[in-house]
């Protein structure tokens, strides 16, 4: 039997989905907090010792952050609800 015909079994698959994205994001989060800082030769960052002058004393590297998270259900046969929320913050694109 399908969910658009038995609504009660995709609520218990969405519950189950539900709390293993839960997991992934506590497990994904310890493992970046356990990894620590990381270097990254090619970023700029704040303290540049820049001996050819190209970059301004207090050139910080652009860099954005993008999120995406959505959502779908069935509401009949042939007919889908969905929502999403897309997010990208851009940091330190023009001087302040």
């Amino acid at each position: 039997m399908d969910s658009t015909s038995n609504p009660k079994s995709a609520d218990s698959r969405l519950e189950t989905v539900a709390s293993q994205v839960v997991a992934l994001d506590k497990a994904y989060k310890g493992a970046w907090a356990a990894a620590g800082p990381q270097a990254n030769p090619a970023f700029v960052g704040r303290r540049t010792l820049d001996p050819t002058g190209l970059f301004a004393p207090n050139y910080r590297t652009p860099y954005s952050y993008q999120m995406n998270v959505g959502i779908q259900r069935a509401i009949r046969k042939n007919a889908v609800l969905s929502a999403d929320y897309v997010r990208n913050v851009s940091l330190h694109y023009c001087s302040d």
